[in-house]
């Protein structure tokens, strides 16, 4: 086992590149970011977030609707 290391050793196990895993990881962590983004815009949990107009509320609405669906995706994934 000399001359091994833990990335070629899952190249090898898994037959998917490290870099190209993190492309796809990054992907979907891109793609719930911007879902979260349009579920806070569109609709989003009734009282979820206290929207008196300002930018600062806004961007607790989109933080706590980002929050949540990571929370999921990490959940499924790692379950």
């Amino acid at each position: 086992m000399s001359g091994t290391n833990p990335i070629e050793v899952f190249e090898i196990a898994s037959g998917m590149n490290p870099t190209s895993l993190k492309i796809v990881l990054s992907s979907i962590f891109i793609a719930g970011l911007l879902l979260a983004y349009a579920w806070a815009i569109n609709s989003g949990f009734k009282g979820f977030a206290k929207w008196d107009g300002s930018l600062l509320s806004f961007l607790f609405f989109i933080l706590k609707g980002a929050g949540l669906i990571v929370c999921l995706i990490l959940f499924f994934f790692y379950k």
